[in-house]
Formats: structure tokens, C-alpha cells, sequence
């Protein structure tokens, strides 16, 4: 009877060390990752961007949300900004089912005064 008692009392405490320690182990979304390159396409019906890099022959296809953060020289800008043949660098991450999601786009343009 006292070593059921004791079993019980310890397999508890095991629980609970357990149940402590998991939650600083939990799995982090990882970072988003930043690609720099030449816009192609910008589809406002579909949301989706398709950005082509340096490096690769094939363009990468990515979708915005409304929660995107577009910075268009340095001040928060809207999709109608965004131009086909613009150089940008965004900001995604790569979900495990669905499609790649832009969380930031960040691009500069020229201005007059900057032009030589």
C-alpha cells in the first residue's frame, strides 16, 4: 500500500518536472527570409508576386496578405505602388502547406533630385 502511495507521488512528480520544462522547448516559427530581385508579375486579383533573383532561371511565386508591410523609400506604401520591373527585396516565409507569404516588401525609387 505505502509503495503504491510512493509510485503514485513520484510518477506525479515526474509529470509535473515534465509539464515545467516543455514549455520553454517549444517549436518557433522559423525567421522570415530575405530575397532581393526583379519583380515580374504583380496580380492584384490573386494577391501574388513572382520575383525573379539573380541566381535562378525560375521565378518565385510568392502571395501577399493584408498584413504585408509594403516601404517604399523609406515610408509605408500601398499594392498599387508596386510596378512590374521594380527591384525589391522581400521578406517571406514558406509555410509547411500552402503557398510562400510575403511579410515585407521593401523597395527604392529613384527621384529626381537623387538622378545625376
Amino acid at each position: 500500500m505505502k509503495r503504491n502511495i510512493i509510485a503514485k507521488s513520484m510518477s506525479l512528480l515526474v509529470f509535473t518536472a515534465l509539464c515545467l520544462t516543455a514549455s520553454t522547448s517549444w517549436a518557433r516559427p522559423p525567421r522570415a527570409r530575405e530575397l532581393c530581385g526583379a519583380l515580374q508579375v504583380v496580380d492584384r486579383q490573386t494577391h501574388l508576386l513572382t520575383l525573379l533573383t539573380a541566381g535562378n532561371e525560375t521565378p518565385l511565386r510568392l502571395a501577399w496578405k493584408a498584413d504585408t508591410s509594403l516601404v517604399r523609400n523609406g515610408q509605408f506604401d500601398t499594392t498599387e505602388a508596386l510596378q512590374a520591373g521594380a527591384q525589391v527585396c522581400v521578406h517571406y516565409r514558406t509555410p509547411f502547406f500552402g503557398k510562400p507569404f510575403v511579410t515585407k516588401v521593401v523597395w527604392h525609387e529613384k527621384t529626381a533630385s537623387l538622378q545625376h
